[in-house]
């Protein structure tokens, strides 16, 4: 749990958030989502704007959530313990990665709705 050295390790350009932003938009939620708002009678328009919302809101929180590991190279975990202390730490990191295992269940079901 090191922090990571300055220098190249810790400088992104906007090329490479930009891929990272465009690899977290593309996936079978995204989709399956946006085929939602089809289907309850909205417009491609109105449909391609929220969902053009929503990646804007997910940017906002993602950057936020990213600050201070971009400034002083710490992970969430280390981070963590400064606001929340050792158990606490313990909580915010065990409730992510439920969050991520729903979301790779998720994923995982649509994508074999998506080949079936």
């Amino acid at each position: 749990l090191e922090p990571t050295p300055e220098g190249a390790a810790r400088s992104w350009t906007w090329s490479v958030f930009a891929g990272a932003w465009a690899t977290m938009m593309v996936n079978a939620g995204t989709f399956s989502s946006g085929a939602a708002l089809l289907s309850l009678g909205l417009s491609v328009r109105e449909t391609l704007f929220a969902q053009s919302i929503g990646a804007v809101l997910l940017v906002i929180g993602l950057t936020l959530n990213a600050a201070a590991g971009v400034k002083y190279g710490i992970p969430f975990p280390v981070f963590a313990r400064s606001s929340f202390g050792s158990a606490g730490a313990h909580f915010c990191t065990l409730s992510r990665g439920a969050v991520a295992v729903m979301w790779l269940s998720f994923q995982s079901w649509q994508g074999a709705l998506g080949i079936y």
